[in-house]
Formats: C-alpha cells, structure tokens, sequence
C-alpha cells in the first residue's frame, strides 16, 4: 500500500456527532509492556526515513538509506539514539513470502528486511518498520497460492478494500503472523498507519471511497491481535487514529499514539497551527482531533506518562525551523516534546541537517529523555481540554504554554512557551503549582547557566521562544522526596481536579472511588540504593468511614517487589488532609509506586502526593519544640524559639561551669553513601571539644569538628553506610559558659567524592591542573577549608576528580561556589566520561555563595567532575560537592 500523497493526506473536516462525552468516557486498564513502563517508550530517541519519503514523494533509495544509518551511528547514537526505522510509500512493493509478508521494503532494493535488521545491528542500532499488518497487497490479493499462516485459507479470502477483515477466519493468524514475521528479525518498533481508514472507513483522514467501516469494536480487536503477537517487548505505534472516546481503545492496546497532523514541512506552521493546510487550534471528534503538536499533546496528556501511552508529536525536521525566530523555534520544538514525553524522532538526514546537531545532542535533555521523564501542562480544573462539539475551541481548562513535570529523582523541570509572535512575560510560582514552599536551586537547561535559589521563576520570552529549567527543590528534610499526584500518571479513571483547598501543589488526583474500580495513580521513584522505604501518602477522605487502597512497587520488567494495604481514616471534610505510612522495598533504580483504589476496597479518597524517604531522621529541625526523637547525655541543653537558622525552633547547649552534653539519634536506612549536615553556631566560649560525630554504621567513628563565629554554618560530612544503620550525635565538652546551637540536621543519598569539602586541608582526592588553586580556612561554604582558584596574571586552572561506583541512571552534581572577583572569560563545572556528551554548566558572578548543578545520564557507572575557569585577576571558591 502506497503511503498517500500531500493532496490525499489533507484531513478531511468532519461535523459528525460525538459519540460519547469525555466525562463519560469508561475506564480500561493501560497496555502493560516495557514501552510503557519506561515512560517515553522504549525509543525516546530515533531516527525515521519520513524525509527523503516525503521531499520526493517517492519510495525510499536503499544507498540513501544506508547512507544514513552510518550518519546515525556515527554521529547520534553517541548521544543515545538507538534506533532507525524505515517509514512509508511502500507502492513498489509486491514480493512476499507464500504466507503474503513483504520480502523487503521495495523491490528495487537489492536486500531484504533481515538483512538491514542484522546491518543495523552491526552498527550498533536496533531497526524499527513502518508497517501495518492488517494490509494485504494486492499482488498478494490476486495470487490464490498465497496461503494464511499455519492454514491452507487463501489471503485472498480474509481481504476487503485492502485490508484483513477480522470477522473472517484467517485474519487472527495473518495478523498476528505478520507482527512475529518482523519480531523474530529482531524488529522492536513497529508503526502501524492509518488507522482511522480501519475503524471509520471511507472520508477518515483520506480513506478513499469504497473503503468499509468496521467499526470500534473490530477495530478494537485488530488492535488486541497486534500488541498479543508484539507482546511486552515489542513496541506498537499507532498512527492515524481517531482516538474516540478519548483514546480508550488506543490507551488499551498502544505503546505510542499520533496526536497531531503529519510534520510535512516540520517548520513551525506545523509545530503551532497545523499542516496539509489543517491549520486549526479547534477539535475534532475523529482523526485528526488536534491539528498541531501544542494542541495534540496537552489534549491527550492526561493519558500519557508511565504505564500510559507514549504521545507521539511524529518527527522532527530540524533544519525547516528558519527565519527571524528559528532558534527559537527549535528550541520550542525539542522543549516542548521533552516535557509531554513524545519521542524525539530525527528525520533530518546526513545531508540536510546542516549545523543544526546540537539542538538535538543537549546532554541535559538527553538526560531526561533517558531517565523516562514526561510532564503535563498546567492544568487550571478539572474539565476535559475538548469543547463539547466538534469543531468548537478548547475549553482552556490546560495552559499549552506553561509546562510542568517531575523527575524521578523528585526534581522538577518547567518550560515557559510563547507561541504568539510577540513579546509576552511568562510566570510560575513554585509553591503554587510545584508544592515547593521553600524553593529551590534553579539550573537552565538551554543555557546551561545556574541561576540561583527561587522560590518563583519569571521570564521575558521573544515571538516562538521557550524557557526550561529545572529547579532542585530545597528540602528541609532531605530524605524525604515528594512526589505530586497531579504530575504523575492517573490511571484507569483516575483524573485530575483541585475543587478543594488544603492540597500540595497544583491539585489532586480524585475518582480513586468504587464507581472507577482500578483507579491509580503511578509515580516513577528513583531509589539510589536497595532497601526498606517509609511511603507515605497523603490523601483525603470524607466518606465518613475509612477508606480502602493498596500501594505496589514494581520495576521497569515488570516484577513486583513489594505490596502493602492502606487504609485512610474519614477526615471531617474533603478539603482536610491526612497520611499513612508504610514500609516498602525498593530496588536500587527506577521503582514504579502505585497507589490504587481496587474493586475489592471500599470508600473512596483523593490522592495528593507520596513522600518516599529512606531514613527517618525525626525532628530534624526540632520542629516539635523539644527533644523528641532525640537522645540526650547530660542536663545541659534543650529547645527554644530565638535566634533559629530556620524554622520556629532550635536546640542549644549551654551552661556556665564546666559540662559536657550529647545528642544523639539512630537512623535505619539503605546502605550506601550518604551526606550529613547541619546549621551549627558556636559564638560563645571556648569549648575543648565541639562537634558532630558518625558512628555505628559499619567503620570507625567520624568527627567533623564545629567552627567558633558569630554567625550560623553548615558543616557536612560523607558517611558510607554498610551496616543498615547510622548515629548521629553532636557533642560538646567545655570548662564553662559556651555554647552551642544546631539546627537543619539533614541526611543525603550521594555518590562517593573524595574530600568533597576539602576537609583534609589540601587537595587529597583531586587532580590539580595549574598553578592557581588551593585550600584554605577563609570564607568557607562549610567545615573549616575551601577550594580556592586566584591569579591577578592570565592564569587557566583546572581541578578535577572522576567518582565511581554509580548505579547507572540519572544523577545530578551539585556544588557550592562564589566567584565574585574579576571577570573570567570561562568559570563552569563541567560532567564528562559518563557515557555521554560533557555537560556545562556555569557559575555565575556572585557576592554570595551560590549551589550550581548539572544533570547527566550515567551508563558507565561514573562522572567525572572538572572546575574550569580562564581569566586574569579573577577568582572562585568551591566547596561541598555532591553526587545525587
């Protein structure tokens, strides 16, 4: 079947009735594979022939072909694309095996599949096919030899208007035949076009006349044969469907689902408006419901994510973006499919993208296309973005141009769009809509530049522009990573709202209720060691009896680690909040935590977030206002609200004659390696002992010892756990009239850095390129000693130490650093040798210290760390460097 031309490809506007209402739309449990479990598929990343198809409107040239494999290997799948899939104009097409499967991609091509399939391979790529198996060709119509798989049924038998008609005997087997024909190559992709033709028949996105509609329910069955025969490992994309009733038939049976018009051109009258001259920002109730990507993939967010569908933009031309704006318009194109999850898939060639690599290699974006990161837009209510007729405008319950989503690892990535073609402000409030009440360190990601703690994020955005950062959040318990339901994946009827008040972040997740049996919400949860969890989950009850749920953790393959009942106490209104906790193992690595209402609970409850936590270090900040949690030696100290670092309360030491006094609490937790820290202030007297010591967990006692000065400090220290266990004490021994005051304790997963706070005085750890840095006991960050770089000639220096014993995956660098004198013409930290491209990210000038950090995707199990800077009269400070 021959791929359609521009002229036939246009959609066809339809004023058919809806079939049913959003809000009525059943709810079906997702398709269960790999694809989906990892989030953005299981090729985020890929190349695609759409192109020279399309500029030609001809079939595909094998050299050609081969031509750009070797580009692909050579030149992207350093960066991570693993994979290169043929696409369609398959009119040349007619020699088949004796069951009617194609033999290659076009006759004209000297090899067949298999031999691409192992070519690829060789190259290190995995190759994916543009194919649907319900067509049969018409050489294979016309030829009564050919035989349905394993029957002696002629194809010709099962065929009406081009397709296998599934209400006759033979289809299952010619079906699902043809789908194993391409898995047992070693195909993992296959896209699966025009699909609305299937289920709607003649005037469905082109579908010619003649051509019969078989409607939902077969449609639904054809889709059911596919992904039986893909099984878990084999990826489905569907192209060209009409997604009725919100997709509920895709939801059931893809892995990916086209939400948009075709890329054509790729430029940004696609991205923004639409292509094939269906240029709209209305709705339609069948294919193509949206016109451009803006539209498609904020009206179908709500059922992307993980262990949803993968929502599939189609491709990227790169180079088309031209014009005033096109450096925008790229960015906006590769911003906007990261955040809503959407594959990036090149169809730029060796010889068409130009200079244009870059957009498409940033390691910081790679990095959460790997770590199976999706967002959503932000959602204003809880109405469905569809109007209630087709044709109509959305209804504005999304914002298509503010973005929002969390990592695994619990951090947040937000992306302001301007689609407009003027200049407009764009804002987000951190508290507000990211449940982040202290803040965080934001980091953008196209400049690589640093930008300091927020607590909200304003930008000025030029026609077609975009911003995307991301923004650590300032965790006053750091063991404890908050995980929003509303940017997780709500599941089988689960949905979205924020109609009451008390809720964490931007809204809730409701329909957790008997009336949507199977209701869930899924989180992706990156646990940097294997171990016991504490998760708690917030929730709402207003039942007026307890409420009834469960709670599971699996990994990506699928296997279930742990499980646990929950039951929620009734709260006296939906808009009062309360929480369970419960144990759960988790396995080192990306854990999938569902929360879910089953047919066999009772009740009903809204669902807020989860705080997942390794170590329960309890009353940290002496919030309590007293001990509790605490273990104290001596009468010497306690708990009162003056001159705290944070918060309401601090705990103090103090007396006039000659003490000595001890805190002290044990934590069960993971083992591995952690970071301890906490706000100490020791102004008065001058105590023989004064410090933080380490025990119990597994080696010799470690003491950081607390510096005298007037004002409030940090002190850290890096503790590898082997024993499941770790004491925390503060301890202070003095002849009379000293003091102490701590305050903020915290405890950190982190990879092992050498000497990260240069506490042995020198540079032990690091390798010293240069004769400008050094160590010293002057303005530190924390503890006694900092890294210093100073020269008042032209100097370069370098400092730079590679960690090692990572678990593969996400990470994220963070430092602590002040460059406040001269100007250097390079100051950054720089990530390498950890599978991929170096990640750069530059420190800021600064009176203050500052924490700068850079995300990167580990495959190799290490990162190496540099501090570069180039100037002359300049300087910078580093100090407490951290590998989350």
């Amino acid at each position: 079947m021959k791929k359609k031309t521009l002229i036939s490809r246009k959609v066809i506007a339809s004023c058919l009735t809806l079939v049913m209402l959003f809000a009525l739309v059943p709810a079906a449990s997702a398709r269960d594979s790999e694809s989906t479990r990892m989030g953005t598929s299981l090729y985020p990343l890929y190349w695609t022939a759409y192109e020279p198809c399309f500029t030609a409107d001809a079939p595909l040239d094998e050299a050609r072909w081969k031509a750009n494999i070797d580009w692909v290997a050579e030149n992207l799948l350093p960066a991570g694309y693993t994979m290169v899939t043929t696409d369609g104009w398959l009119g040349g097409s007619t020699q088949t095996t004796e069951n009617g499967y194609l033999f290659k991609y076009n006759d004209n091509w000297e090899h067949d599949w298999q031999y691409w399939a192992d070519y690829c391979r060789s190259k290190g790529l995995d190759m994916g096919v543009y194919y649907n198996p319900l067509w049969i060709i018409d050489s294979v119509r016309d030829d009564p030899s050919k035989t349905v798989i394993g029957t002696n049924i002629p194809i010709q038998d099962i065929y009406t208007a081009g397709f296998a008609d599934v209400t006759k005997t033979g289809a299952k087997e010619y079906i699902q035949g043809y789908v194993k024909y391409f898995k047992d190559m070693g195909v993992r992709f296959l896209r699966v076009d025009f699909l609305c033709w299937y289920e709607t028949g003649a005037g469905s996105g082109g579908a010619p006349v003649g051509v019969p509609a078989w409607g939902s329910e077969n449609y639904a069955k054809a889709l059911r044969w596919i992904t039986e025969a893909a099984g878990d490992d084999m990826e489905v994309s569907l192209v060209m469907p009409n997604s009725l009733n919100h997709a509920a038939n895709e939801v059931l049976y893809g892995d990916l689902m086209r939400v948009d018009t075709d890329t054509t051109n790729g430029d940004w009258t696609w991205l923004n408006k639409g292509s094939f001259g269906d240029e709209r920002q209305t709705w339609n109730d069948r294919f193509c419901q949206w016109a451009n990507p803006f539209q498609g993939l904020t009206g179908f967010s709500d059922i992307g994510g993980r262990g949803n569908l993968t929502l599939d933009g189609d491709f990227l031309r790169i180079q088309n973006f031209t014009g005033p704006y096109a450096d925008n318009e790229k960015r906006s194109a590769i911003s906007l499919f990261t955040m809503a999850g959407s594959p990036l898939a090149v169809a730029s060639q060796y010889d068409t993208i130009g200079n244009n690599l870059s957009y498409l290699t940033n390691p910081e974006i790679l990095a959460l296309k790997k770590d199976g990161f999706v967002g959503k837009p932000v959602y204003y209510n809880g109405n469905p973005f569809e109007p209630s007729y087709s044709g109509g405008p959305d209804t504005g319950s999304r914002d298509s141009e503010r973005w929002i989503g969390q990592t695994s690892r619990g951090d947040w990535v937000v992306a302001l769009f301007n689609r407009s073609d003027a200049t407009v402000t764009k804002s987000i409030d951190f508290a507000q809509l990211l449940g982040l009440t202290n803040g965080g360190s934001v980091h953008d990601v196209w400049n690589h530049t640093n930008l300091g703690s927020m607590s909200s994020y304003t930008v000025s955005l030029a026609p077609h522009d975009v911003s995307m950062i991301t923004i650590t959040p300032d965790r006053r318990d750091t063991t404890a990573v908050r995980y929003e339901a509303e940017a997780a994946s709500f599941r089988n009827g689960a949905h979205f709202n924020n109609d009451h008040t008390g809720q964490s972040g931007n809204g809730f997740v409701d329909q957790l209720s008997g009336e949507h049996a199977g209701a869930n919400v899924l989180f992706g949860v990156n646990a940097d060691y294997a171990g016991i969890y504490q998760v708690t989950v917030r929730y709402a009850n207003a039942t007026g009896a307890v409420s009834t749920g469960s709670v599971d953790v699996r990994g990506i393959d699928g296997q279930i680690y742990s499980t646990s009942s929950l039951a929620m106490p009734n709260m006296t209104t939906w808009d009062d909040w309360g929480s369970v906790t419960v144990d759960l193992s988790l396995h080192q690595g990306i854990n999938l935590i569902t929360v879910t209402r089953g047919a066999e609970d009772t009740g009903a409850f809204n669902l807020d977030c989860i705080d997942v936590q390794a170590a329960k270090l309890v009353n940290s900040g002496f919030e309590k206002g007293d001990l509790t949690g605490w273990t104290a030696t001596g009468t010497n100290c306690g708990v009162d609200s003056s001159d705290m670092y944070s918060g309401s309360y601090k705990c103090y030491f103090w007396s006039d004659s000659a003490f000595q006094q001890k805190i002290d609490q044990t934590l069960t937790l993971p083992n591995g390696t952690y970071l301890v820290s906490a706000a100490v202030k020791q102004y008065s007297g001058t105590p023989e002992i004064c410090r933080m010591e380490l025990s119990g967990f597994g080696g010799s006692v470690q003491y950081t010892e607390i510096p005298h000065g007037n004002s409030y400090a940090r002190i850290y220290d890096m503790v590898s756990v082997t024993s499941g266990s770790l004491n925390i004490a503060f301890y202070e021994q003095a002849s009379g009239s000293a003091n102490l005051q701590i305050d903020d304790v915290k405890i950190l997963p982190c990879g092992d850095v050498q000497n990260f706070g240069f506490e042995t005085g020198d540079l032990t750890g690091w390798i010293a390129t240069g004769s400008s840095a050094g160590v010293d006991g002057s303005d530190v960050y924390q503890g006694n000693y900092k890294c210093y770089f100073w020269n008042d000639t032209q100097f370069t220096q370098k400092l730079e130490q590679t960690v090692t014993g990572l678990q593969n995956g996400t990470h994220v660098v963070t430092a602590w650093v002040k460059q406040d004198s001269g100007d250097p013409s390079v100051c950054q930290m720089e990530l390498s040798d950890y599978g991929g491209s170096t990640v750069y990210s530059r420190v800021p000038h600064s009176t203050e210290y500052m924490q700068i950090s850079g995300t990167v995707y580990v495959t190799n199990g290490r990162i190496k760390i540099t501090f570069l800077e180039e100037g002359n009269g300049c300087n910078l400070q580093i100090d407490c460097i951290a590998v989350q």
